[in-house]
């Protein structure tokens, strides 16, 4: 039987969506075709994955000025769509992306929209425009499809989800979240020693809460906590907050490519995440799928989807030093207790893996497009 013809469009290939889409087209249930607006986005360290199994093209870009770009030959794109079943477009702003939706509605094409957040971020280092008001205006401007035509949108996790209910005048919506080849990070072994290491991932940034990771650890020290250390992965300008009386409490890793993070999580065992926004978060799912409690911003999304508050890490109720120092010094002072905490901290990342994952996108495709036969797994797994 000819399979459902998926096409999806995104911005950049980045690794989770990489090895997600690698994992769907593996389910020989529908035809995956990615189009990726761009290669790489300014200021990104991550290199571009090469070794890519599902069938995608990349659109040629003219990039105006940092984050503003535009696509050449679109037609590539709208002739793939007119043969298309479904239609997946992930997130909104982007010129092609906004061409694609209106051509999906003028031609009666089924689509879904895929996003994080679409109401505004909390916190944006880089805002592509800077005038409030004319910002609120665009946005409101660009989401006007989305309030009107696409069959469902799906949503990052409740976040998002959240996001939609507030700002669409229609209700329908599905949670689908970012998923990750968890692999690397499943076969670590959990942690035993000792003395409690925490774990920080990420840009060392304000957005990040980095600033609040070293005034805590400031806090603790002044306190007279027990040894612990705080292992960096990842780089950034507020490095300069170490000062000496916490220097030797850091141990500053620098940035690392996708392939080798997980081995910088190995010995490890608690991940401090008190971002100031994510809207999504894939190091925190990467800490829980290593074994690791994870002490939680709320402002996450993956907080709010995988943190069972006690039992696979702690969330914070503020955001500030005074909290977080309070949560790490449980932890140095009950490391049995943290110990105790891995398994089901390892337990609830599974729903995060790429195979769940692939699982969960043909369910949607179903769900959105029932007119469509998609075929079902044998039990020996085949079609």
């Amino acid at each position: 039987m000819i399979l459902p013809l998926v096409v999806l469009v995104t911005n950049m290939p980045v690794h989770h969506q990489v090895d997600l889409f690698d994992a769907i087209s593996l389910t020989e249930r529908v035809r995956l075709r990615v189009f990726y607006l761009r290669k790489m986005s300014a200021g990104r360290s991550w290199s571009v994955p090469i070794d890519m199994k599902h069938a995608h093209v990349f659109l040629p870009e003219i990039r105006l000025k940092n984050h503003w770009y535009i696509n050449r030959q679109i037609m590539l794109l709208l002739r793939e769509i007119e043969r298309a079943d479904l239609v997946v477009i992930g997130q909104y702003a982007a010129v092609t992306m906004q061409i694609a939706m209106y051509y999906c509605a003028i031609r009666k094409i089924p689509w879904v929209f895929w996003s994080e957040t679409i109401s505004g971020v909390d916190y944006d280092e880089r805002p592509l425009v800077r005038n409030d008001g004319l910002r609120r205006f665009l946005r409101r401007l660009a989401i006007q499809p989305i309030m009107r035509w696409p069959r469902r949108c799906w949503g990052v996790g409740r976040k998002a989800l959240a996001s939609f209910s507030a700002t669409l005048p229609h209700s329908r919506f599905d949670i689908y979240p970012y998923h990750s080849y968890l692999a690397p990070f499943l076969n670590l072994s959990p942690p035993t020693g000792r003395t409690c290491r925490f774990l920080y991932s990420g840009r060392a940034i304000y957005q990040k809460g980095f600033d609040i990771v070293v005034d805590a650890v400031r806090l603790l020290v002044r306190s007279g906590c027990p040894d612990f250390t705080v292992r960096v992965v990842g780089n950034g300008p507020l490095f300069d907050l170490i000062t000496d009386d916490v220097r030797d409490r850091f141990e500053l890793v620098g940035f690392v490519q996708h392939e080798d993070v997980h081995r910088h999580f190995a010995g490890c065992d608690v991940l401090l995440f008190p971002s100031r926004y994510d809207g999504w978060g894939l190091a925190l799912i990467e800490g829980l799928a290593s074994a690791l409690p994870v002490i939680a911003s709320p402002r996450a999304g993956a907080a709010q989807d995988a943190i069972d508050d006690g039992i696979n890490g702690w969330m914070l109720l503020r955001l500030d030093p005074e909290a977080l120092a309070e949560k790490m010094e449980f932890c140095l002072r009950s490391i049995d207790r943290v110990h105790a905490m891995s398994s089901s901290a390892r337990r609830s990342s599974l729903a995060y893996d790429v195979v769940a994952g692939a699982g969960r996108f043909i369910d949607l495709v179903e769900s959105a497009i029932p007119e469509v036969r998609v075929p079902k797994l044998s039990a020996g797994g085949g079609i």
